[in-house]
């Protein structure tokens, strides 16, 4: 009988719904210790209205630390959130190997850009659907800047390291800013394991940034998957995110990146050498990477090879596992003045100098345990002739 179940009134408080890809790296050698890794923790009441996510990554020391505390009332039609941020990026480039005077070593120098952006900001949005939605955001933000270049000083003969310093670089004076963003959003994907494979996505974007700074972020995301014969999907990407205005240039911002895992494969930042840079100063095929805006291309044939084969039961077979064949593309550039710069890094489409990269290869990705995707691709990237092909690992699902 109904009459022996207890009533108790609706507790609302926050409960910890599920720990995301926590990770912890140590490590040491002959130059000191690193200690790195993160983890996020996701709260909610028992209906999913209110909301609180809180994440904290550490990669090598204090200053690299990146934490956000967010939260979301999703109770009404009309959702509303806060969010409070800190958020480290690290970029760099490489100098031409020179040879110490005093010591006759080798010196293997590395340029170490770091930018910490931290904001407070807070959300509305409203659901046209269950699909799309349009969402609008105000907040400040200051953006503090350390550069430093780092020396690993090597034996002239067997190249073997003899010891390392880092130098403190003067930087720019920090930034404070005012922003404001309005999205249309619309998203019906179907996911597979690792993966979309059915549906489309978008999100439209234009975000004005006041204050140190004057410019307008602006995004176009276009994101197709269909399914022509099962189980296989083409999926195909088109995104446009620049900056522009007065202050889409400045050298104070951390500039867009192409080579991200995301983003145009075979190019990321770590997987560069010396070798690649030329003695002609500077380094072309890692600087060209680099723009306050890109446009990027990616096609993927995407399946889960096990299935395919029937190998168990089951859409995927008897493991997690999703194979592609994919093809990616990208562009980056600026808007400088070649008068003033001395180099034009516009588009080549807008009189410049700038050219896409390209690669190709195959990717495979494995969930595991739903905790992360683990990602092995074997990739070509063609405007790098000195590294040709080469595998990839990535802890990102499919675009």
């Amino acid at each position: 009988s109904d009459s022996t179940f207890s009533v108790v009134a609706y507790d609302a408080g926050l409960g910890l719904d599920y720990i995301g890809q926590p990770s912890l790296v140590v490590g040491a050698d002959r130059y000191g210790t690193y200690i790195g890794g993160g983890t996020s923790l996701f709260w909610s009441d028992k209906l999913g209205g209110r909301n609180l996510a809180t994440l904290l990554q550490i990669n090598g020391g204090l200053k690299d630390i990146s934490a956000v505390v967010a939260y979301t009332n999703l109770s009404n039609r009309l959702n509303w959130g806060v969010q409070v941020q800190q958020t480290t990026y690290l970029t760099g480039g490489f100098l031409p190997l020179t040879q110490d005077t005093a010591t006759g070593a080798l010196v293997d120098q590395q340029l170490r850009f770091r930018q910490t952006n931290r904001s407070v900001s807070g959300i509305v949005a409203y659901p046209f659907s269950r699909v799309q939605r349009v969402e609008f955001s105000a907040g400040v933000s200051n953006i503090s800047f350390d550069y430093e270049v780092r020396r690993d000083f090597l034996d002239p003969f067997t190249l073997e390291p003899i010891a390392r310093e880092t130098v403190n670089l003067p930087a720019p004076s920090a930034l404070n800013l005012g922003q404001a963003s309005a999205a249309l959003v619309y998203d019906n994907a179907f996911y597979g394991i690792a993966s979309p494979i059915l549906g489309q996505r978008y999100r439209l974007e234009i975000a004005p940034t006041i204050g140190g700074l004057d410019m307008v972020t602006g995004i176009a995301d276009f994101r197709k998957y269909i399914m022509p014969v099962r189980p296989f999907t083409i999926a195909a990407r088109v995104l446009h995110y620049g900056r522009y205005g007065s202050g889409a240039d400045d050298r104070r911002l951390n500039e867009l990146f192409l080579g991200f895992p995301g983003l145009v494969r075979g190019y990321d930042y770590t997987s560069f050498r010396i070798e690649e840079c030329g003695t002609g100063g500077g380094c072309p095929a890692f600087e060209n990477l680099f723009g306050s805006k890109m446009l990027i291309g990616n096609l993927e044939l995407r399946f889960p090879p096990l299935g395919a084969l029937g190998l168990g039961d089951g859409f995927f077979g008897f493991l997690p596992l999703e194979m592609g064949i994919f093809a990616d593309a990208g562009l980056a550039w600026r808007s400088d003045d070649p008068l003033t710069t001395g180099v034009d890094e516009r588009a080549y489409f807008l009189g410049g100098d700038r050219k896409p990269v390209y690669s190709a290869g195959v990717s495979f990705r494995f969930n595991l345990f739903g905790y992360a995707i683990l990602g092995l691709d074997w990739v070509h990237p063609f405007q790098r002739p000195l590294k040709g092909n080469h595998l990839q690992f990535t802890l990102v699902p499919g675009f």
